[in-house]
């Protein structure tokens, strides 16, 4: 998939640097919660207080910058694991298991299909009553997140909103949006650029808040609520939260392609599209030609570009 849309500078730096330590701070104090529980409880902390207040200021500053050391390393840890977390809650695995889940899909699909097909006639006649309208545009919309091709689908539904977004560019205009990304990220004016960022950093956020959730589970060694707790978090956030972050990442990328695609023509100097069957044919040729390059004298560059 697309791993990377650019660097966006938002905000100041010291706001967005304890919004980044917010979850881990979070992760952390419940960790100390679950530790406490299981030793002394109140009392316990008490003492510990006691002990810091008698420690010297030079040791309390270390000691305090020794915990946000601690939370800083595991935040970065988190991050970096953000992406592999993520193309694995997206199908990607070991073949076997994946081609066994995404038959199960197809089925799947092939069934929601035919029972859209039997009800598009009386919606569309008008003879449907609202229970099936409401099916109808239920389906639809799974649908519309399907790539369409059993080749291209993926086992897991955020595999598959994804995985849509990156190939209908294709179908439709010829250009292969994972490959021409970084010409098509310069190309996208900056208001989209910063909005397309912003919805790529929510959906790393509700990937992070999954792996947040399974490393809480560890807590469960102090206190058996851990456990619950953790899992609780892990999976309502990749069964609600992450979808739906998917789905507005999804659509902000496929409508930026949309809607800008011709200024990559134009910045390249190629002749811009003028038919549906031209674009499809002129864009899987400038593919061609900003993968690994073209010779003759096919097409004439314009006489200039554009800004």
């Amino acid at each position: 998939m697309i791993d990377t849309i650019g660097e966006t500078v938002v905000g100041h730096l010291v706001d967005r640097g304890m919004t980044a330590l917010g979850p881990g701070l979070v992760f952390w104090t419940g960790g100390g919660l679950a530790w406490l529980s299981a030793h002394g409880g109140p009392g316990e902390l008490k003492r510990l207080a006691a002990l810091v207040q008698e420690l010297p200021v030079l040791a309390v500053i270390v000691l305090v910058a020794m915990v946000f050391i601690g939370v800083y390393a595991s935040t970065l840890l988190v991050r970096l694991l953000t992406r592999p977390v993520l193309r694995l809650l997206q199908g990607y695995g070991p073949k076997r298991l994946r081609a066994a889940r995404t038959a199960k899909r197809t089925a799947q699909v092939e069934k929601w299909e035919e029972e859209r097909q039997e009800l598009a006639r009386p919606v569309h006649d008008g003879r449907a009553s609202a229970p099936q309208r409401a099916r109808y545009a239920a389906l639809d919309a799974r649908l519309n997140r399907d790539p369409g091709r059993e080749e291209l689908r993926m086992p897991t539904r955020v595999g598959n909103v994804l995985r849509t977004a990156e190939t209908r560019p294709r179908d439709k205009y010829g250009l292969d949006v994972v490959a021409l990304w970084p010409h098509l990220w310069l190309s996208l004016p900056e208001e989209d650029r910063l909005a397309l960022a912003e919805a790529r950093a929510a959906l790393d956020r509700s990937v992070a808040t999954v792996i947040w959730g399974l490393g809480f589970v560890a807590f469960g060694y102090w206190n058996p609520w851990a456990i619950p707790i953790g899992l609780l978090l892990a999976l309502a956030t990749h069964r609600w939260w992450l979808p739906g972050r998917a789905v507005v990442y999804a659509d902000l990328l496929e409508a930026g392609v949309d809607l800008h695609r011709h200024l990559l023509y134009r910045r390249l100097r190629w002749p811009v599209p003028t038919d549906p069957d031209d674009e499809r044919r002129a864009g899987a040729r400038l593919t061609t030609y900003l993968v690994r390059g073209l010779a003759g004298t096919d097409p004439t560059f314009t006489t200039e570009a554009a800004s």
